[in-house]
């Protein structure tokens, strides 16, 4: 992980995860798989993740691959992440992450056009 990205805390909304209603209609398995998702894009300091089948079962959803792949197919069929299938690997995007990821990495330009400028 690129340690300027690194997040010393999580911003968490309880509110966030209550009041999406994609989320809180999903069933318990695949809440928790995308609960456990989005906690390893916040390790990785990212907005997606991008592995096989079998690394999502194995190093993340701690799933079979058959309930993995039943649990990704929700999470895109409910409309909760991006999910996409490129031959054996899929890559889930957090729509929020990425743009909070955006939104900050925007932030970080201003403030080196505005430094800049104001040196001048």
């Amino acid at each position: 992980m690129n340690a300027e990205r690194r997040l010393p805390w999580v911003k968490w909304f309880p509110t966030d995860w209550l009041g999406d209603s994609r989320v809180q209609r999903a069933p318990l398995a695949v809440r928790g798989a995308w609960f456990e998702i989005l906690n390893h894009m916040f390790h990785e300091g990212e907005a997606s993740i991008t592995a096989t089948a079998q690394e999502f079962a194995t190093g993340i959803v701690h799933a079979t691959k058959r309930e993995t792949v039943k649990m990704l197919s929700a999470i895109s069929l409910r409309g909760i992440a991006d999910v996409e299938w490129k031959g054996s690997k899929v890559t889930v995007v957090s729509r929020r992450l990425m743009r909070d990821l955006k939104r900050k990495e925007g932030d970080k330009i201003r403030q080196r056009r505005h430094r800049a400028g104001g040196e001048e």
